[in-house]
């Protein structure tokens, strides 16, 4: 269950079930995704982004057995082991609940950013080609570990995405023009002060895009405060879409 992809009445709804006519458009009763999981495994991915009502009703559901879908008057009894995933730092988060963070965190698995594990490279763009039939030569993957990865595994996806989409092959050459088209180019600076508007632009951008554009953890981990990140992003004219990292569904 993607806990970022439903406003927080909608979520609470998939994840807990509800009664028939416990709210407009509710024509049957629904069983969430706790009583689909009992017995298995239930996987909350980007957990971070669960609003204040759903972390409340999370926490009682890893504390409690016994879950009450939306307009019943009787709990149900589930047994669920929860896994969840999230790419932003939740201890940094002030609307993350530190008591639903202690509960989640019995068993912690901290995942290093593609640029840092190389190794995964070949079995990660194998994966991500057998979707249409295709495995990655050496020169594919000469290529992709050439490149950071700022935006991680859906950027890789987004690239190869886009090369079977543009060139209809996927070689070293087609997924290289990929990358050269998302480079941005870098003047060579003709002042200090051009030179440290570079940096500050980049480790702005680097920042907001780890935070997904929440400007307020952005500036804690620059160590700046939000309103000066602020005026960094508005003089230096950043638009949103330079942190914002494509998805793909």
């Amino acid at each position: 269950m993607n806990c970022g992809a439903l406003p927080g009445g909608l979520l609470l709804s998939e994840l807990f079930g509800h009664k028939r006519g416990a709210f407009t458009g509710a024509l049957t009763d629904h069983k969430g995704a706790f009583e689909r999981a009992s017995g298995g495994t239930l996987f909350l991915d980007e957990v971070g982004e669960a609003p204040s009502d759903v972390q409340g009703a999370l926490l009682r559901a890893t504390e409690d057995p016994w879950i009450l879908p939306v307009g019943a008057e009787r709990p149900i009894r589930v047994d669920v082991r929860i896994v969840a995933a999230t790419n932003r730092d939740l201890e940094a988060m002030p609307t993350f609940r530190p008591d639903l963070l202690a509960r989640l965190g019995m068993l912690r698995l901290d995942i290093a950013p593609l640029r840092s594990r190389a190794a995964d490279l070949p079995a990660i763009v194998d994966s991500i080609l057998a979707q249409f039939g295709l495995r990655a030569d050496e020169s594919v993957l000469e290529v992709l570990r050439g490149y950071e990865w700022p935006g991680n595994v859906r950027e890789l996806q987004a690239i190869l995405h886009r090369t079977r989409i543009h060139s209809r092959v996927v070689t070293g050459e087609t997924v290289g023009r990929e990358l050269a088209a998302c480079r941005p180019h870098r003047p060579v600076p003709r002042s200090l002060e051009d030179g440290l508007d570079a940096v500050r632009r980049e480790a702005a951008i680097g920042a907001l895009r780890e935070s997904r554009g929440t400007f307020a953890e952005a500036a804690c981990a620059l160590g700046i405060s939000e309103p000066g990140l602020r005026k960094i992003v508005k003089r230096l004219e950043i638009e949103a879409s330079a942190w914002e990292v494509e998805r793909e569904v």
